[in-house]
């Protein structure tokens, strides 16, 4: 798969950043897992996942997706 990026990016370092949480509420819900993706000259150079405990169950909804 090759990612879309904007003609700026093509000659920079682009690292781009994702969160996945338990849900929308920041007093209330946590974050589950984190992603990061290294662009170089617009081409995916390194990309890492880590899942992280946050701390309470993971509701149906986000657990279904």
């Amino acid at each position: 798969m090759t990612a879309a990026l904007p003609a700026w990016a093509v000659d920079h370092d682009v690292l781009v950043l994702d969160t996945e949480t338990t849900g929308l509420s920041a007093t209330y819900d946590r974050i589950a897992q984190v992603g990061a993706a290294l662009f170089r000259a617009g081409d995916l150079v390194l990309k890492a996942s880590r899942l992280c405990n946050p701390g309470r169950p993971m509701p149906a909804e986000a657990a279904a997706v």
